[in-house]
Formats: structure tokens, sequence, C-alpha cells
């Protein structure tokens, strides 16, 4: 069994005027960031991690888990939450812990740049090794990158081990017998499926489990009988998901406390997804898939106007970005390309959901601070004696692109 905690915390935008632009540097919202992060900390972070240390002081148990937080959500911990980061150091050291790769923020223009795919996923990584001493050795896809991109990719940057929270294809028997793959076209790379913990039902009713209040010896019961089907299981627990005000988190920390006992009882282990790398030992497991077995359709991504320019604004920008080797530059740059940003810039048919002036304002909001941002990259790279490329020009409102969307094929 593999245990994977993960999380990814956009930071958030402030409103950034126009007469901002050229006097203040500042994109974010400090009082917005420092409320949620402080909330996760309280009700998500702090008591799952205490009951982590926890198992963890158990070494009979032979626990193992795995963990994966983008890039920017390490920044807020660092700056806001500093004991967070510090109960994780402590379960590091005590063993047993893997820090899976993700993207430094979940990036649109990633997508869209395998170049940047491969900057985001580096400074991930470098981060993870500042903090906590390791290099990920495997990564989760939690953007939705296309499973025919990753296969090469990951493969080209070293990994071996991915880990896949959706089916990569319908016609895969997902959910029959194999939850473990491997491609003709890489054989080098392996893939690990896994579920989120509440898609389960592990503590929902069902036929086989009539109890009304369904407890954490029903969920244990589940994950025995689904042993009886699989050779490995891999689950991934969203801390954005936990609440411990609400009655699902607090059935997940009983059912953490009592899972390692229970499954050294029933003789199942616990592995990491880095421990699948040159190892033999789940090849019965193992289903070969060829080009058919795997899809393209996760690389599409629907986009409107107001999207798809300031995306273009950014594929533009990008190579005068990296040329400042600026690190604060840097981590700027991929907080600004997260998808939570693109999200302000959606409407609907109904108004009552996400009104159109309410996207053109965010769009607005996005472009001053874009304006700003150029400014300051084409300064770096003066100062550096480098040539400045890219360049555009605010918009007038009557300029703005119109509001009828368009799919944006993504490899």
């Amino acid at each position: 069994m593999s245990l994977i905690f993960y999380m990814h915390q956009p930071i958030l935008l402030k409103n950034y005027r126009f007469f901002e632009i050229g006097k203040g540097h500042d994109y974010f919202n400090t009082n917005s960031n420092t409320e949620v992060i402080k909330s996760l900390e309280t009700n998500s972070f702090g008591p799952i991690n205490k009951v982590l240390l926890e198992i963890f002081q158990r070494t009979d148990l032979k626990f193992k888990i795995g963990f994966s937080f983008s890039g920017s959500t390490l920044d807020l911990m660092e700056t806001f939450c500093p004991s967070v980061i510090k109960n994780l150091k402590k379960m590091n050291d005590l063993g047993n812990v893997e820090f899976l790769s993700q993207t430094y923020s979940q990036s649109n223009l990633s997508l869209k740049s395998k170049q940047e795919f491969r900057e985001q996923i580096l400074a991930q990584k470098q981060k993870i090794f500042n903090i906590f001493g390791q290099l990920p050795r495997a990564f989760l896809n939690l953007t939705g990158y296309s499973p025919s991109f990753l296969c090469k990719i990951l493969s080209e940057m070293g990994f071996k081990v991915w880990v896949q929270p959706q089916k990569l294809e319908n016609k895969i028997p997902f959910g029959q017998s194999f939850n473990f793959y491997q491609t003709v076209a890489t054989p080098i790379m392996k893939i690990l499926m896994a579920s989120h913990l509440f898609e389960q039902n592990l503590f929902v009713s069902s036929k086989q489990f009539k109890e009304i209040d369904l407890s954490h010896e029903v969920a244990l019961k589940r994950i025995e009988m689904t042993f009886k089907k699989y050779e490995m299981v891999c689950i991934l627990v969203n801390y954005a998901d936990l609440d411990i005000t609400k009655p699902k988190t607090e059935k997940l920390i009983q059912f953490l406390k009592n899972i390692p006992a229970f499954a050294k009882d029933k003789g199942i282990e616990f592995f990491t997804p880095s421990e699948l790398q040159g190892s033999n030992k789940f090849n019965s497991s193992l289903l070969l898939l060829n080009k058919r077995g795997i899809s393209k359709k996760e690389g599409s991504v629907k986009m409107n106007n107001l999207q798809s320019e300031i995306l273009e604004i950014l594929n533009a920008m990008r190579d005068d970005v990296f040329k400042t080797k600026d690190e604060e530059i840097l981590k700027t740059w991929f907080c600004l390309q997260d998808n939570r940003n693109f999200s302000q810039l959606e409407f609907e048919a109904d108004p009552s959901y996400c009104k159109p002036e309410s996207a053109v304002k965010s769009y607005i909001n996005f472009r001053n601070i874009l304006e700003d941002f150029s400014q300051r990259v084409k300064q770096q790279l003066l100062n550096n004696n480098l040539t400045y490329k890219s360049n555009f020009n605010f918009k007038t409102p009557q300029d703005l692109p119109t509001l009828s969307g368009e799919t944006l094929r993504l490899y």
C-alpha cells in the first residue's frame, strides 16, 4: 500500500491598479494568502501531521508515506507557518518518507511549453532538496498532463515512476485487476494508478456494509477486501479536502491511527513510489501498454479569448524571464502562471455563476501586473547587459478580446 498526501495552494493575486505600474512590485494579496494557509495549518496540516508523527514513533510498524507539495505551497509554509515545515522535517528525519515531484505551480503555460514544464519541475525539485535534503524521483500528475507527453519527457528527465490520479483511458481495465503499468515505447517508465481517498467510498454505505455510521473499522475492512483483488494499492489524500471540524476528517484520522497496525496484522506492506524503480517485486501486477492504450485527451484545455491572450503574453515573455536568472523574478513568474489566476478570467452563460464584467476586471488586473512585471524583467536584463525581446502595450477597454471561446489543443 502506498499513501500519498499532497497539496497545492496558489499564491493569490491582489487588486493591482494601473497607477501602481512602475512604482510597486507586490502583486500578491498578503492578507488573503496568510488567512488561507494559517487556516490550513490549524484545521488540516497540524492535526494530520501530529497523527503521522505519532505513527512514525512506532518503528516496528514499518510505516511509509509519500508527500507532494508544489513550490508555491512550500513558499507559503516557509513564510506563514514554519511549524508545518518543522514537523515534515521531523518525519523525514525518522525515515520512510518520500517527497514526490510536481510543477512549482499548477501552470497553464507548462501545458503549452515543454521547456516551461522542465523549468517548473527543476525548480520544485530544488525547493524540496533545499528544505528536506531529498531529490524527488517520482512524479505526481496533478495538472492533467497528457500521459503520452509524460512518457517521453519524464524519462528524459530521469524519472522512472509517475503516479497517475486518473484513468489513462477507459479501455484500460482499471478497477479490474491491474493498477500498475508499463509502456512499450518507454519500458523504463512505470505508471502507478492512484485513487483519491474519498473517491474510494471507504466511509460510504454499500450493499456489503450496512452500518449507519461507517467507522474506521469499516474502512479497514474495505481495504482488506481491496487487497484480495489487487497486489498493490495507491491512495491519494489532498490536505485541502481535510478539515478537523468536519466528520469525514475525524474518520480519516481514526483510519490513519489504525491502518499501520492493521496492515502489519494482515501482511500488507507499505511502499513509496520510487521503490518501484528497478524492482521486480510487483511484476505480476504489471500491465504492458501499447500506443493505443495511452490517451492524449488530457492535453486539451478549453480557453476563452481573455485566457488565450494572457497565455500568449506569458509565452512571449518566457525566454526573457529565464535570461534574468533572478530568483525572485523566477518565483513570481511561476506563481503568475497558476491555473487559479486563469480561472478568474472564466465566464459562463449563467450570470449567477460568473459575470463577464468580473472576468474583464480580472483580465485588466492581470494585464496591469504583467505590464509592471515586464518592466522588471527588462530592467534586470539591461542591468545584466542583455537584450530584451518581448514587448506588449496595454489595451484600452474597447480593444479587449471578445468573450467568445475556443479550444486550445495542448500536446
